[in-house]
């Protein structure tokens, strides 16, 4: 049986809550990205010339691009928190705007939505496109 998440990557789970301003290649999420994508194959050029290749730098990419999304996310948070208007009731009232790059629920959250855009991919991946997604629930693996 074809492993989706191999038992490696599981072992990383359940991801710890670390602000994004210190995530490092070391972190939980980085290391379920690399074990998720860690495999193996053979690949043939033009020429008939083949080479053995790993897939785990994909993890990675994966990893810098959700780093690179989530950081416009934080400034994206940030600005509209800047920029929004007191209701007349709150005046004078200061609220501190939460620094989310700083924040470990918020790097919680971001590691959860990277994994999980990541497990839909494969997930979609996985169904045959000649069943519907509702009767492919329904087929026994």
């Amino acid at each position: 049986m074809i492993e989706i998440i191999p038992n490696q990557s599981v072992s990383f789970l359940p991801f710890h809550a670390e602000p994004m301003s210190v995530w490092a290649e070391e972190c939980d999420l980085s290391g379920f990205l690399h074990c998720l994508f860690d495999q193996d194959a053979t690949m043939t050029n033009d020429s008939g010339e083949t080479f053995e290749i790993n897939y785990s730098s994909y993890g990675k990419y994966l990893f810098d691009k959700g780093v690179e999304k989530f950081a416009v996310t934080c400034g994206n948070f940030y600005n509209n928190a800047s920029e929004s208007s007191t209701v007349p009731a709150t005046e004078g009232q200061v609220e501190q705007i939460p620094g989310f790059w700083e924040d470990g629920n918020f790097g919680l959250i971001a590691k959860y939505a990277i994994a999980w855009v990541v497990y839909s991919v494969l997930y979609y991946l996985k169904v045959p496109s000649s069943l519907s997604l509702t009767s492919w629930k329904q087929i026994p693996s």
